[in-house]
């Protein structure tokens, strides 16, 4: 089979065997994964191009570690990471599990600390109910109260000193 010179899309070639599904099957995945690269790769530029600083994946190296057992939930949802907005607002994504209750998940590093401590509701635990994160002007993350089978970050925002 032969494949395009630019995004590498297969195309059958007059020795190859007829296989009309499999190789419909091979062309679809290839242009959604160059539709999606060619995508992000622009959201991403877009995003510099207005001060949008990349994501900082807790645990990376050179990043804030997990503390007290926390880590990433599953391969299968976003890690959990920070970025600051050019309006000093700081974006949480990402879901963990573990841990310890009550204790700290992270630790912010300066610059992305509220003023005083924020509470914020969040999806958490097997069946998805409510509960809160706390970040304190120190930038320790907490869930005071709940569960410790998931904590869904999607919807934690605020504003930084």
């Amino acid at each position: 089979m032969g494949a395009t010179p630019v995004y590498a899309l297969p195309y059958p070639e007059p020795t190859d065997p007829a296989d009309v599904p499999t190789d419909m099957k091979e062309l679809a995945d290839r242009i959604e994964a160059a539709i999606g690269v060619a995508f992000d790769s622009r959201l991403d530029a877009l995003e510099a191009s207005l001060g949008v600083e990349a994501w900082h994946e807790i645990g990376a190296a050179g990043q804030p570690p997990f503390q007290n057992g926390w880590t990433n939930f599953s391969g299968t949802d976003e890690t959990a990471a920070f970025r600051m907005e050019p309006n000093k607002v700081v974006r949480l994504k990402g879901v963990v599990k573990g841990g310890t209750g009550a204790a700290a998940i992270l630790t912010l590093p300066a610059g992305y600390r509220p003023a005083k401590v924020v509470r914020i509701a969040v999806s958490s635990g097997a069946a998805g109910t409510a509960d809160r994160v706390e970040i304190s002007a120190a930038g320790v993350l907490t869930v005071p109260v709940g569960t410790t089978s998931y904590v869904d970050f999607t919807a934690v925002e605020f504003v930084a000193v």
